[in-house]
């Protein structure tokens, strides 16, 4: 069964409650009372330091946190592919459009790429790609002069074809095109402007 957003809501909850067990109810002690105490200072201190920070220095903790949550998404994906799989083995049959889960959210539907082994992956694959190699070695040793003359052919009409767009260019052109042009260019370079752009090198 496709779980739906109260059944989500529901396994949130069963969650906290879970961790709420661990949450010691009484501060036995006045040592912890001045530990949480002087935690929540420095809490307040970092908060108070981080309102207070350039907009370079946030704009690098939020390229880092960027990459922190990058790679978490990353990770969590692969988990949730398989969620996702196992619940659709459940639910094919009634399930024609791969829907995985539906809220007032979002709706999360399962594809399916095509995707094919490297020649580092399948020993078949790399044994056929050297075999290929070797014949074509083979063939070409066989028929050398042939090929030969037929790439001295494409040389020289790719000689041919050069020749041919240098009149084209010719006919093209003209002392007002080309001075057209020569502004153009001009114009170009005259409207050239720098562009500030950041580049972060995180030390991690």
């Amino acid at each position: 069964m496709i779980p739906n957003k109260m059944q989500f809501q529901q396994l949130q909850l069963s969650s906290e409650e879970e961790e709420l067990e661990f949450i010691p109810l009484e501060l036995s002690t006045n040592s912890e009372t001045e530990q949480i105490t002087e935690s929540n200072s420095e809490t307040e201190t970092i908060t108070e330091s981080n309102s207070q920070s350039s907009p370079l220095q946030r704009f690098v903790e939020t390229k880092i946190q960027l990459k922190e949550t990058e790679a978490k998404l990353e990770s969590l994906e692969l988990e949730a592919i398989d969620e996702a799989l196992n619940l659709l083995s459940q639910n094919q049959d009634n399930n024609k459009n791969n829907v995985i889960y539906d809220s007032g959210i979002a709706k999360v539907v399962i594809g399916f790429r095509q995707k094919y082994e490297s020649a580092k992956e399948n020993t078949t694959i790399a044994r056929l790609e050297d075999d290929i190699k070797l014949a074509e070695q083979s063939q070409q040793k066989k028929m050398a002069a042939k090929l030969n003359q037929i790439d001295a052919q494409i040389q020289e009409l790719e000689n041919q074809i050069k020749q041919l767009e240098e009149q084209r260019d010719k006919l093209m052109s003209n002392q007002r095109l080309n001075r057209l042009k020569s502004h153009l260019f001009s114009a170009i370079q005259d409207s050239a402007y720098k562009q500030a752009y950041l580049s972060v090198h995180i030390k991690k």
